[in-house]
């Protein structure tokens, strides 16, 4: 999979239940602190799909939502903040904090502020299982086996309903698992498709970090690396959105799920 960046998400194999699983692993991803702004964006229009927001965030309240959620909530990471959206959202964890209508700090730190309440129940579950944890070479645990198929089934349909921010949110996940199947290989696409891919998802990248190619160029190892990474899951991003507007590469998925 030279085109696409890897993906080393770890596999427990350790009894651990469906939601202690998905805390372990939303807790695998990038803290908010060290995070990009166009990764937080990309986040946020998870939430602003899942709860039906229709006035958007203007640019100047997102980087204020931005900027308080770095200072106040840096340690607490990208996926845990998409499970926060998700859990308050089914209100079987904590009663729904409402957002009415509106992706505001309010909201936000309330969200968060149960879920750091579901965070120390978490860890203290896992705690006491603790020493049966163990991480050992990628595995499927067959009591709560994830349905491939299903989530692509559903990325489709979520598809034609035209609810694309919320499809692509996880796509370079989904995308990888598809590679691993041997759904695609690079080779599935052309060379042309992959350089007008490529240089629209450096475009969109630098956009959304409000950078130009000069600035990147001057950046050092460290800024640049978080830069790709938010480079990285655009091209995914672009890549899925083909397969999802094609129902030859819908097929072949299929197949293999």
């Amino acid at each position: 999979m030279t085109q696409l960046a890897e993906y080393n998400g770890q596999a427990y194999n350790n009894g651990l239940t469906a939601n202690e699983k998905a805390y372990l692993q939303a807790q695998e991803q990038i803290n908010l602190g060290d995070c990009t702004l166009s990764i937080f964006k990309q986040t946020l229009s998870y939430g602003i799909v899942l709860y039906g927001i229709k006035t958007l965030p203007s640019d100047e309240e997102t980087n204020l939502l931005y900027g308080v959620i770095q200072g106040h909530y840096r340690y607490v990471t990208i996926g845990e903040l998409a499970l926060a959206f998700q859990l308050n959202a089914v209100a079987q964890e904590w009663p729904r904090v409402e957002c009415f209508g509106l992706m505001s700090v309010a909201f936000l730190s309330d969200v968060l502020k149960q879920y750091s309440e579901y965070k120390m129940k978490m860890n203290l579950a896992i705690d006491k299982k603790k020493q049966k944890l163990s991480i050992p070479a990628p595995s499927v645990d067959e009591s709560t086996p994830v349905d491939w198929l299903q989530m692509f089934t559903d990325d489709i349909q979520y598809w034609k309903e035209n609810k694309r921010d919320y499809v692509l949110m996880l796509a370079p996940m989904k995308l990888r698992k598809l590679y691993e199947l041997g759904a695609y290989t690079d080779a599935t696409w052309s060379d042309d498709e992959w350089k007008r891919w490529q240089f629209m998802a450096y475009k969109k990248t630098l956009d959304a970090n409000e950078m130009s190619d000069y600035k990147f160029k001057r950046l050092d190892k460290m800024a640049k690396d978080c830069i790709k990474e938010d480079y990285q899951a655009e091209l995914s991003r672009l890549v899925y959105a083909d397969i999802m507007d094609s129902h030859i590469l819908q097929q072949k998925a299929k197949e293999k799920l």
